[in-house]
């Protein structure tokens, strides 16, 4: 460009031959500038590298492994918020069943007190069975109340009386018993043995019934619960009991 300058103040070449040089120096100047700023945005660019961000056209970016890594950290970190979650979660369910397993345990067993002084005889509801309120569950014998059932003929029956006195032995028992009627109950007397522990036999029942009761059964040890047993009832009074009763030891 100066020499095209000084070519044309000493008059030797033509104005087009100027424009062209100025056009051409302008050019160069544009070319400089925007070599310049290609220089700077590739120093930005490695600057940009260095810190592992990639910068491309129009958008910024990072390498492949960096995006990887990222992604995996979030989802470590969003595992670790679930796995504390379920660890609570775990804890408060334990918590539950312990409570449960306390309150089941407390269920499954109870203390029952009764008002009399007995064993238990029979028991209706079985291990694991849904029981109801106010459902049977067990018979109790009340081992304090001893009473002695007779199957007598009608003639014997018609004859006797409530407090007509008795006599009891127990068979292979030595021992003899005072007693006196407490019940006629007379033939078919099924319903009578409802509450009772041991129910009527069939020949019991084609007999008439009698309830006798004999106080000093419930004294002796041997004889506190003796339900089922059987033996003798002698109904009479005076001397005659004395022979029976002697004959009666002797199996005669």
């Amino acid at each position: 460009m100066r020499r095209a300058n000084e070519l044309n103040d000493r008059g030797v070449q033509t104005a087009a031959n100027l424009e062209r040089s100025r056009a051409a120096s302008d050019v160069a100047q544009q070319e400089l500038e925007s070599a310049r700023q290609r220089t700077n945005y590739l120093v930005t660019e490695l600057a940009a590298a260095r810190t592992g961000v990639f910068i491309g056209d129009s958008y910024n970016d990072a390498p492949f492994s960096s995006q990887r890594v990222r992604e995996l950290d979030l989802r470590l970190a969003e595992l670790d918020a679930e796995q504390t979650q379920h660890e609570a979660r775990i804890a408060q369910l334990e918590r539950q069943i312990g409570a449960e397993r306390v309150r089941v345990n407390r269920l499954t067993s109870a203390s029952l007190t009764t008002r009399v002084s007995g064993m238990a005889w029979d028991f209706l509801i079985d291990d694991g069975e849904y029981a109801r309120r106010g459902q049977d569950l067990v018979r109790l014998v009340d081992c304090g109340t001893l009473i002695v059932t007779a199957g007598v003929t009608e003639a014997l029956y018609d004859s006797l009386s409530i407090g007509f006195p008795v006599q009891f032995r127990l068979f292979g028992d030595d021992r003899v018993f005072d007693g006196t009627v407490t019940r006629l109950g007379g033939s078919g007397a099924s319903s009578l043995y409802t509450n009772l522990a041991v129910g009527p036999s069939a020949e019991h029942l084609q007999r008439f019934d009698v309830t006798v009761s004999v106080p000093a059964l419930a004294g002796q040890s041997d004889l506190s619960c003796a339900i089922g047993r059987t033996g003798r009832v002698i109904f009479s009074a005076g001397p005659i009991a004395a022979m029976r009763r002697f004959l009666t030891r002797y199996g005669i």
